[in-house]
């Protein structure tokens, strides 16, 4: 799910059905969810209790050129 539906979700209940009967038909095709655009702890917590399987946003880092990226992985995965 893109930034745009994700904070829909957060605001609008017509985008918050769509956004859990479009979940359920991904997972039950056996495929996994994406979602961007995560600014909160409180956004993180309610989709990961949602079942969304990768979740990015600005929560854990801004956009980053490939070799910050991978020194932030390094230092965040210990």
């Amino acid at each position: 799910f893109d930034r745009d539906m994700i904070q829909s979700y957060f605001k609008n209940e017509k985008a918050k059905l769509v956004l859990n009967a479009t979940m359920r038909m991904v997972h039950d095709m056996g495929l996994k969810v994406v979602s961007e655009g995560v600014e909160t702890k409180e956004q993180l917590d309610m989709l990961v209790g949602l079942g969304i399987d990768y979740i990015q946003g600005y929560y854990f880092s801004k956009p980053l050129p490939a070799d910050e990226f991978m020194a932030f992985m390094i230092e965040n995965n210990k």
